[in-house]
């Protein structure tokens, strides 16, 4: 499998949701940008957005959820793991310690060995900020509603980490991803929100640690192991033969994923919501990894099937 980092640069403010309008999140999951993506081949034909779950359903194409960047400088989740730090007694380290959210892939041997410099590892997360909208056009007759965004400044974004079995398998990624970065991703897009540049490079710690589970490139792990080697980069649920094994030993938070419908022909109706799915968070960590699956969410009464993307990359951290 290849392995390739796909920088986001926003050249616009963006919002994440997060369960209210006035607030957001820093980023985005696996299964938004699967979403986003399937929306933008639909645009094309159903026949690209079959093929786009078809080469995830096959093993064929991962992603990671998105994690900020700085320059050069990519940023993973905090294991959800006990690290023994020297420092550990110091009441101001202990917070310090809680808030961490993202640790830069250069100091992450550092930090699981429990000598972290914070100073070194920097803030990579884009300024949140709330603005305020006005529902009429005119100033006069008030009507406002509060908007979260994520701004991010020059040389800072988000990444994905994309494994692909074959290079035209990354340039069928590359052509949604450049068609989704006019369209945006994130909510509020109909007003020019969450659009952005793209680059694809080349890692060099990505190469060494990104690990899959499942059939397509399994890892052996003993039997009588009980540390977890294994952290999850994007939402994931095991398939159901996958479960137990999974929860062997390992060390994670659930996460809520639900949402409405969206029709990529902008049909206006009632709004449908899709079925409520608990996944595996990113920063989760397991002793045996597994693959995961995508998800039929679809509403008892749709018209058409709602998927979920809830496939598994890890970061192998021994």
């Amino acid at each position: 499998m290849n392995f390739a980092v796909v920088k986001l640069r926003f050249i616009s403010p963006v919002h994440f949701g997060s369960g209210f309008l006035s607030g957001g999140g820093n980023g985005f999951g696996a299964d938004t940008l699967f979403s986003a993506l399937y929306l933008e081949a639909l645009k094309t034909a159903k026949a690209k957005a079959q093929h786009l779950y078809e080469l995830c359903a096959q093993n064929r194409l991962w992603w990671s959820d998105s994690f900020p960047y700085r320059e050069d400088r990519i940023y993973l989740p905090k294991p959800l793991i006990r690290i023994a730090s020297a420092k550990a007694t110091d009441p101001g380290e202990r917070k310090k310690f809680k808030k961490l959210e993202y640790i830069a892939a250069d100091l992450f041997e550092e930090y699981l060995k429990g000598n972290f410099d914070w100073e070194r590892n920097g803030n990579p997360v884009g300024t949140a900020c709330t603005v305020a909208k006005n529902t009429r056009r005119d100033p006069d007759e008030q009507n406002m509603y509060y908007v979260g965004e994520v701004v991010f400044a020059p040389g800072t974004g988000l990444y994905v980490i994309v494994a692909y079995d074959d290079y035209s398998v990354l340039e069928e990624f590359s052509f949604l991803i450049d068609s989704l970065s006019a369209s945006g991703i994130g909510g509020k897009r109909s007003i020019g929100k969450g659009q952005f540049k793209f680059t694809v490079e080349k890692h060099s710690a990505v190469e060494k640690h990104v690990r899959l589970g499942g059939g397509s490139e399994s890892q052996t792990t003993e039997s009588n192991k009980s540390d977890p080697d294994f952290m999850l980069l994007s939402g994931a649920l095991p398939g159901q033969d996958e479960l137990v094994p999974a929860l062997d030993g390992a060390s994670y938070l659930l996460q809520k994923r639900s949402g409405f419908v969206y029709s990529a022909d902008g049909a206006q109706g009632v709004a449908v919501k899709k079925k409520d799915l608990y996944i595996f968070k990113s920063g989760s960590c397991f002793v045996h990894p597994f693959a995961g699956k995508i998800y039929d969410v679809s509403p008892d009464k749709a018209d058409h099937e709602v998927l979920r993307y809830a496939k598994a990359m890890f970061w192998e951290l021994k």
